[in-house]
Parts: C-alpha cells; sequence; structure tokens
C-alpha cells in the first residue's frame, strides 16, 4: 500500500513539473506577441485548464503505475514464496514436483530435475513439451485442460531424449489470483523393472512340465503356474478361488507338518496323492513338498507330477503278476513287499 501511494505523490509531482513548465511557455509566448505585460483572462484561463488536465492525468498516469508494480511485485512474491516451499520441498521429497502456468515450468525440485537429467535451473522457464514425447502430450494436454486431478501414467522426456514411465498426479491451484498447476511425478522405472522380472521368473515356472502350487497351512492356494491349471482343468483365478481340501487333499497338514521350524524349512516331504479335475476324473500325483517363507510368512511350495502313466504301467504290472504261473516276489529292505498266489502256493504259507 505504501510502494503504491508513493507512486501516485511521485506522478503528480511529474504532473505539476509539466504544467509549471507549460505555464512558463505560455507567458514567454505572450511576450513575444507582444502583449501588454502582465497575463491577461484568456492567458489564466489556459493556465488553469492546463493545470487541471495535468493534474487529473497525472493521477490516472500514477494510478495504474501503481497497479502495474503492485502486479509486478505480487508476482516476484509468488515466485519468492514458490521458490522457499521448493527449497523444503526438494529436502524431503522422492518426487518429482514441477509447478507451471500452462505452458512454461515455473519452479521444479531437485527430485524433479534429477528425472529430467537436468539440473533445476536448466528446467525453469522451458516449455512443458519439451518433456512429454508427441504420443502422450494429447492425453497431458487433455488431462491440464479438463483440471484432471488423480493419478496417470504417461512417459515423460529427459534430456538426452531418452523416456521414462512415470504417474502424474497434477492438481490446480490459485495462489494470489493466479491459477497455477501443481504436478507430482513418481518414476516408475523401477516397478517396470521389477514387473519384467517377475513376468520373466512367472514365464520360467509354466514352462515347468510339473505343477506348482504355493498355499498357506489351511490350505488356501496363493500361486498356481499355467501347468497346475491345464492339468486340474481350471483357469488361473478358478483353480486359486479353490481350497486343497476341495481338490482331493486332506492329510497335508499332517504331512508338512504345520508348526514350520527348522526340519520343516530343510526337509522335502514326497507322497502320493490324488486330486479331483473340474470334470470330476482322479488325477494321480507324486508331490514334493516343503515349508519357505514367502511374502514375510511361511508356506507351503509343493511340486505335483502327474503320475498317471506309471500308475498304469503299476496296474499292469501287477495284473501280470498276479496272473504269471510262475511265483513272483518283491523283496525291499529284507521284507517282503509284493508275493503273487502262485508263489504263496507255492511255498505253503499264507
Amino acid at each position: 500500500m505504501e510502494t503504491r501511494r508513493r507512486t501516485i505523490i511521485y506522478t503528480v509531482i511529474i504532473g505539476l513539473l509539466v504544467w509549471a513548465i507549460c505555464s512558463t511557455a505560455v507567458i514567454l509566448l505572450t511576450r513575444q506577441l507582444n502583449q501588454p505585460a502582465g497575463l491577461g483572462y484568456k492567458e489564466i484561463t489556459i493556465i488553469l485548464s492546463t493545470f487541471i488536465v495535468v493534474f487529473i492525468a497525472s493521477l490516472i498516469v500514477g494510478t495504474m503505475l501503481s497497479k502495474r508494480t503492485k502486479s509486478r511485485q505480487d508476482l516476484e512474491k509468488l515466485l519468492q514464496e514458490i521458490e522457499e516451499g521448493f527449497h523444503t520441498l526438494s529436502e524431503t521429497s522422492s518426487e518429482g514436483i514441477f509447478i507451471h502456468d500452462g505452458l512454461n515450468i515455473i519452479e521444479v525440485n531437485e527430485a524433479g530435475a534429477k528425472m529430467a537429467g537436468c539440473e533445476p535451473s536448466e528446467i525453469r522457464g522451458c516449455p512443458l513439451t519439451d518433456f512429454i514425447p508427441a504420443e502422450f502430450l494429447k492425453l497431458a494436454l487433455d488431462r491440464m485442460q479438463k483440471k484432471y486431478d488423480k493419478p496417470y501414467e504417461i512417459e515423460l522426456r529427459r534430456k538426452d531424449g531418452t523416456s521414462f514411465p512415470a504417474e502424474v498426479h497434477g492438481r490446480d491451484i490459485i495462489h494470489e489470483g493466479k491459477k497455477i498447476r501443481v504436478v507430482y511425478i513418481r518414476d516408475l522405472t523401477n516397478r517396470e523393472k521389477t514387473k519384467g522380472e517377475m513376468q520373466s521368473q512367472n514365464e520360467l515356472l509354466d514352462a515347468s512340465t510339473d505343477s506348482i502350487f504355493v498355499h498357506d497351512f489351511n490350505g488356501k492356494l496363493l500361486y498356481v503356474n499355467k501347468t497346475a491349471c491345464q492339468a486340474h482343468g481350471y483357469t488361473r483365478d478358478e483353480l486359486l478361488s479353490i481350497n486343497l481340501n476341495n481338490l482331493g487333499i486332506s492329510d497335508y497338514r499332517r504331512l508338512i507338518k504345520p508348526e514350520g521350524g527348522q526340519a520343516g524349512h530343510q526337509d522335502t516331504t514326497i507322497y502320493e496323492t490324488i486330486h479331483l479335475r473340474k470334470d470330476k476324473t482322479v488325477l494321480p500325483l507324486e508331490i514334493h513338498a516343503r515349508v519357505f517363507r514367502w511374502k514375510n510368512k511361511e508356506c507351503i511350495l509343493s511340486i505335483a507330477r502327474d503320475i498317471t502313466e506309471r500308475k498304469k504301467a503299476e496296474g499292469l504290472l501287477e495284473n501280470i503278476a498276479l496272473n504269471s504261473p510262475a511265483g513272483i516276489y518283491i523283496v525291499q529292505d529284507g521284507k517282503f513287499q509284493f508275493v503273487n498266489p502262485q508263489f504263496i502256493k507255492g511255498t505253503g504259507y499264507t
């Protein structure tokens, strides 16, 4: 307010000086025209009229200049506040933060400049289009025009011309009558890299010819690979929604040692079981299971091998042995594991 008053006063003083000069000119002109000494009515009228016009003009010009000065000072104050605020933000935020007026970037923090591969001073005043690839420019401008205030993903361009995936979250604000947009940028490069690595791991697991399950001790499935889905006749989502108890396993808790512990993590339990496919046909499996830690909790990793053909072969061999005219027996660790009727008949034992 003080600055505005000072501007008006200075302008009026300048105007009065102009009036004094004009009045002196009128007096000199009168004398040169051999008018009587002193000023007549006409000259006095001209001088007074000039004074009024100059005074009013000085007030108008002074007011306009004071408003312009205030506007410039407001802008400088805004920029100073933004700069001070960004000094704090750059110390604490890991996100890139940009402020722009719709066309050019007004301010950027250290994290944002690092994402762009520049120094902050190189970015200030640059057009927004310098950092948005052509294929994403329409989307970005549309979000700005519609004052979109939810996160969305695009690619942004670095100083060296390379691009990186980013999550953009912008919001319009009014600061002392001026609209600016504050934009928060999160670099998604690491997320995309992690996603790519996970996808590669999933592709490797899906390429396995064995079914792979990860489940908790209550039978809730947490992960299944592609082979497990195909073997059971379910989609991945369908299979993940089924509890293992409904697939035919009833004794896995006893076999896997639900209390975990050191032995559970080191040892692999091997057993045979039968699952039911979606079409209710049976699927004989040999399970290799062990306890491991996954996503900060203890789970069971089970690798299941389809032993349908092996069971068929065993059934065929057993049928041949049972109907063989010769005595057949199988001994393991000094104990009979199998004897056929002819062996029993020949030895006289039951």
